[in-house]
This record gives C-alpha cells, structure tokens and sequence, in this order.
C-alpha cells in the first residue's frame, strides 16, 4: 500500500493545564482540536491521547489531496493493492467471483470494480473498471467486461448508501461454510464485535433481477454489513 499521511494530533489545553484534565475531557478537546470523527463513531488507529500524554503525538491518517483527480487515483491506488491483499490471503476466486468497489471522487454516481475473470493477485490501478449506476463501462476506466452479478450486488450498496466509499464482498472457503448456517456472527471477539447488532442476512437467492437491488437497498439502509 501506499505509504499514508500523517498528522501531528495535541490538545487545546496548554501543556500546564493538561493535568487537570481527565482521559475523557482531554481526548474531547483533542477531538475539538483536530476535527476527528466524535469518539462514539467508529474510527480505526490508535487513541491520539489518553492517560498521562503530554507532548504531541503523530498518528496516521489519509491525506488530503489536493486535487479530485489526485483522490481518484489515490483511491484506485489501494483499490488495487486491497485486492491484491485480498488474493494473497485466498480471498481471490480466481478473479470470478468476489470483488471490491470504490466510488468514484469526481463521477460520485460511478464506481470502480474489478475486471471479471481477473486475478486479485495481479490487479493493478489501470486494470479497474469505471461502471455507473446502469451498468455501463465507462472511460477513463479499463474497457474490460465486469461481473454482472457482482455488478447488481455492489451497485445496491452504493445507492443505499451514499456515505459508503468502498464495499467488498469474497467467496473464500471458511465464509461460505459460514454463510450456509444462515446465523449472524456472535460477538466473540474485536473483530465480530465491530458487527454486532449492524448487519443482516439476505434470505432471498441472488438473480439478476430488478428486484434484488430493492431488497438489499432494505437490508442495507441501516446496517454496516450484510451476508
């Protein structure tokens, strides 16, 4: 991946006055401070300050780039390199099924997907393919064919939710095996925790038909995930 931002994160209140403040109330001014998401969102990194911390600490974060046309390509950027994560660690399918999409910065109505038929091990940027909400390819994308099935399941995400900026579904042998209990995932640990109580079930078969992107846009208005 390519390497992130960083960014030096400190709190509003003067070094002096820090200690009089406690965990709760200094990562609020530091949230006041950097304009972060509110704690009670879900972010991913390490906590900027808590405890006894008093100088400035640097933490990664995405950069702001200083064109749309920067962001586009950053984004397809760490499209690629996620599938090719994804294909080192047995997501892939051989590149038939199972794909990632990531909205477009500048056509916010478009989205890149992976080529049909593609190795996730090999992706690069320029083999992803721009496809809008009708299912067009499109340039300056790749001029490849697509999945149609995984075409109608992410473009029901991405209509649905609108503040989504990628979505990623796969066809690795332990969440088949899974999906087939027809059960929600237990809280069990961090990973599934992050899930609890917001994500659902799709109980109908998967066709290629107007109505499966209505009944996923259902399951989806509110939950992060579904299967």
């Amino acid at each position: 991946m390519a390497p992130s931002a960083t960014e030096t994160i400190q709190a509003s209140a003067p070094v002096e006055d820090i200690t009089k403040l406690t965990g709760d109330e200094r990562a609020a001014a530091l949230k006041a401070n950097s304009k972060d998401r509110p704690l009670d969102v879900f972010t991913y990194g390490g906590h900027p300050i808590s405890g006894h911390q008093r100088e400035p600490i640097h933490q990664i974060r995405i950069p702001k780039l200083a064109t749309l046309e920067d962001e586009r390509e950053w984004r397809k950027l760490h499209h690629a390199a996620a599938l090719r994560w994804l294909g080192l660690n047995g997501y892939n399918n051989e590149g038939a099924g199972g794909h990632v999409t990531v909205r477009d910065p500048i056509l916010t109505d478009h989205f890149w997907i992976n080529p049909h038929g593609v190795s996730f091990s090999h992706m690069k940027p320029e083999d992803l393919c721009l496809v809008n909400e009708e299912g067009e390819v499109v340039r300056p994308g790749n001029m490849h064919a697509i999945n149609p099935a995984g075409f109608s399941i992410h473009v029901a995400v991405h209509k649905a939710r609108p503040d989504v900026i990628a979505a990623c579904h796969c066809h690795s042998v332990p969440t088949k095996a899974f999906s087939a209990l027809g059960c929600k995932l237990e809280p069990i640990n961090q990973d599934a925790c992050r899930f609890y109580e917001d994500h659902a079930i799709y109980v109908h078969r998967l066709t290629l038909v107007p109505g499966v992107a209505s009944r996923i846009n259902q399951k989806l208005h509110l939950q992060t995930g579904f299967q």
